[in-house]
């Protein structure tokens, strides 16, 4: 949810030795010239020593180009001990702060920020989403508000509010705002066909077209609503951009069209490749266009798969602790392995290995591997219909054992993805589904201790015990 545009980098002239050759630098830096920014920033810090913006501005520039923070965490601080009036670098600390995960200093600095330039947008959007990521909801409400006051054209804003009313479960709310996100440069992938076909009303037509968006796991829990759509329209072809998840959504769907198409070509550049039709809708974007109310979603399983051979007379558990690496929430949802031992150290229970990114190549003799067996999600569902249960952070293996009515246990950060509100144990996505969530940001002793628990006290078969 962090806003992506540039750091702040405004400066004045009059106090700025050499404005014009600055003025060069910060110019090519916004354009991607990373060369001849580099140059000047070096050359005006070779005139000019110390010349306190060119320095800033180095050092950013060498995140940008490398990911490596250790110069901006060195140097900025510097900065703002000598230019103590300067709300620039207090920002640009927040911005890299907030990208490492270090969301209580951003904070800090993104409030210092607007205490000296209370007109600074970006940085009450930036304090936002560091107080959302921290689990106050009220603070991230306020500080989005202050920001589309400031500007309330920005669409970020307006994305940003949708995730704070799905916390709150502020349905019809979160679902208009969240129609924000196609206004948003470079935020997602061109997964509709705004300039092909024209946007579904949700009314009936002759011919839809469904287009995935996201992650696999986004797809999984919106494909419940192709039923619907196709009962408003004659024909309906899905478009996935996971080639994965094509064979479970067929045969799961044997009345939809699923075609793969690859994620690295923008759809707007593959029109030969797309059948005529009458209208298009995103999938996340069925809820908006259904007008459905959290009452209307609850109908799983959806998904269906042959059951394979089960493994162990035993009770047989799937864990996932991990998801992408590359995913934006990583760094607060995924578990790391060894806080995992109170479940593995369980007696009784036969553990199949859900994670199938790098992380989950782990050597231990508890966890059975099955990712041979798994080439795709048709084949992973029915791994799955072999286990009595499923744990899992919020990832994609959360949505197919939801999907497939398989009972689960969902592990949530202290501030978790939207769609799961807060302070509740059961969802309106999966009924199936049980969220176990962190007291603490980072802390997943309580959770794990929470599952062992249950385990201990029989689920998922014992009832009540969920």
């Amino acid at each position: 949810m962090r806003a992506r545009r540039p750091p702040h980098r405004s400066w004045d002239p009059r106090r700025t030795p050499d404005p014009a050759l600055l003025a060069k630098a910060v110019q090519a830096h916004n354009s991607g010239d990373a060369e001849t920014a580099a140059a000047c920033y070096v050359e005006l810090e070779e005139k000019y020593p110390p010349h306190w913006h060119a320095r800033m501005m180095g050092a950013l520039l060498h995140y940008q180009r490398t990911s490596d923070p250790t110069a901006v965490l060195d140097i900025l601080p510097d900065v703002i001990l000598h230019k103590p009036l300067w709300p620039d670098p207090r920002y640009n600390l927040g911005v890299v702060l907030e990208g490492l995960g270090r969301f209580e200093e951003a904070a800090t600095r993104f409030q210092q920020t607007v205490n000296m330039e209370p007109a600074h947008s970006q940085a009450w959007t930036n304090l936002g989403n560091c107080r959302l990521a921290l689990g106050d909801v009220e603070g991230a409400l306020a500080a989005f508000d202050t920001a589309l006051t400031l500007n309330p054209a920005d669409p970020t804003g307006q994305y940003n509010l949708s995730h704070v009313y799905g916390l709150l479960g502020r349905w019809e709310e979160t679902w208009r705002l969240y129609e924000y996100r196609w206004l948003m440069p470079g935020h997602l992938r061109d997964h509709g066909l705004p300039k092909l076909v024209p946007a579904w009303d949700g009314t009936p037509v002759d011919h839809l077209i469904v287009t995935g968006e996201q992650g696999a796991g986004d797809m999984i829990q919106y494909a419940r609503f192709l039923a619907r759509m196709q009962s408003l329209s004659q024909r309906v072809t899905l478009i996935v951009r996971h080639e994965a998840l094509a064979p479970l959504l067929q045969h799961s769907f044997p009345g939809v069209t699923v075609r793969f198409i690859d994620a690295a070509i923008p759809l707007s550049e593959q029109a030969d490749l797309l059948p005529d039709a009458d209208a298009h809708v995103p999938i996340m974007s069925t809820v908006d266009r259904l007008g459905l109310s959290a009452r209307q979603v609850l109908y799983s399983p959806y998904l269906y798969a042959p059951r394979a051979r089960r493994i162990t007379d035993t009770r047989a558990l799937g864990l996932c602790w991990a998801g992408s690496p590359t995913h934006k929430r990583d760094g607060t949802r995924s578990v790391p392995f060894e806080a995992l031992a109170p479940l593995l150290a369980l007696p009784d229970v036969t553990w199949s290995n859900l994670t199938f990114n790098e992380r989950g190549l782990v050597s231990d003799p508890r966890l059975t591997e099955i990712r041979d067996r798994c080439p795709d999600y048709l084949a992973s569902a029915s791994c799955y219909q072999a286990l009595d249960g499923v744990i899992t952070v919020d990832s994609s293996p959360l949505h197919l054992a939801g999907a497939l009515g398989i009972p689960t246990l969902g592990l949530l950060a202290a501030s978790p993805d939207f769609r799961w509100g807060l302070h509740i144990e059961t969802t309106p996505w999966y009924g199936g589904l049980r969220l176990v969530r962190q007291t603490r940001g980072g802390d997943w002793s309580g959770v794990v201790a929470d599952v062992a628990a249950r385990i201990q006290a029989g689920w998922p078969h014992q009832e009540g015990a969920s």
